[in-house]
């Protein structure tokens, strides 16, 4: 099939002021019997013109030659590359991603007001929310389950029943039936725990932006090894560019950060820090009070370029704002 070109004079104006004018600009067209304003809508776009209000052709000609190639055209096959690279896991049964306040779920916090559940049930709730039985931080047995054989159980999982004991004297039911009351009136209480509509919108909002601030990160190891730290401070960090990235500690020692590190970090408006240690210590406080997730007991970091991985931490979906994570990085 013969190709078509289109040769022509334009004259465009733009919303925001300003205007422009070619002569004998020459596009590839689909075929001789093509319109103006399908060679118009060629024009803007082989250009990338932004903001085009109009445009008016004239001394327009349609004529047989081959396609140049014109973007957007109808020889233009380019389509975005397909993801490349190649997946490091980072993760460990102890890996935990912690987020900042502002960035928890609304949703499970006006279930839990509504129904004026005790302390001691939510926390029971927490522990079967977790998945496979993983306590969040600061419950009793804290750590990943270990299965074990059938009558001999483990710290977590009697914590787990005697949390699950909890949540059914609070609601006066069974286990399994305390449960599922939090998806509609509370045994007892005469109160509506269902979620509203506006409140699960408003939870998948806060998912999103979750997933914003802890998925595809830019990242930037720190190696922290060849050198007696005692923690890593401000000088282990300086060197690099760490604005918007995920700032990523391989440790010697299982350092932790000092508090002029934390505070730096912040001032660089770092994404995200994460370590491979089973804490960054008490400055974690300062990244978190900051509005920046915490991610923690990593491993595998020797695997990742200094630059040019992309970092991502994916909790579940839970209202606790520290729980187990999936971390992985993508190395392009």
């Amino acid at each position: 099939m013969t190709d078509h070109r289109a040769a022509f004079d334009a004259s465009i104006t733009f919303a925001n002021g300003g205007d422009l004018t070619v002569h004998d600009f020459r596009v590839d067209v689909p075929s001789p019997h093509v319109t103006d304003d399908e060679i118009a809508a060629l024009f803007v776009a082989s250009l990338g013109l932004l903001m085009t209000d109009a445009v008016e052709l004239s001394n327009v000609r349609v004529f047989p030659e081959p396609h140049k190639g014109t973007r957007g055209g109808p020889s233009d096959h380019t389509t975005a590359p397909p993801p490349r690279g190649r997946i490091h896991p980072l993760d460990t049964p102890a890996t935990r991603s912690e987020l900042p306040r502002a960035v928890s779920l609304p949703a499970a916090d006006a279930l839990r007001a509504r129904a004026e559940i005790p302390e001691t049930a939510t926390a029971a709730v927490d522990e079967l929310a977790a998945p496979h039985g993983e306590v969040p931080a600061g419950a009793p047995g804290n750590g990943p389950q270990i299965k074990t054989a059938a009558g001999e159980g483990t710290s977590a999982s009697r914590e787990s029943q005697a949390g699950e004991g909890e949540l059914a004297a609070a609601h006066g039911e069974t286990p399994e039936t305390a449960v599922a009351e939090l998806g509609g009136t509370a045994a007892g209480t005469g109160s509506d725990t269902s979620v509203t509509s506006a409140e699960q919108a408003g939870a998948h909002e806060e998912v999103q932006a979750d997933f914003v601030r802890t998925v595809e990160l830019p990242a930037v190891v720190v190696r922290a090894s060849g050198a007696a730290w005692e923690a890593i401070g401000v000088g282990a960090l300086a060197a690099f560019a760490v604005r918007g990235h995920a700032v990523l500690l391989q440790t010697q020692d299982a350092e932790t950060l000092t508090e002029a590190a934390a505070r730096w970090l912040v001032s660089q408006d770092v994404a995200l820090v994460a370590t491979d240690a089973p804490t960054l210590g008490a400055p974690r406080k300062i990244l978190l009070e900051a509005g920046i997730p915490v991610v923690e007991s990593l491993t595998g970091l020797a695997a990742l370029p200094p630059t040019g991985a992309f970092f991502s931490a994916v909790p579940p979906y839970s209202h606790s704002r520290s729980a187990p994570a999936r971390a992985y990085a993508r190395v392009p």
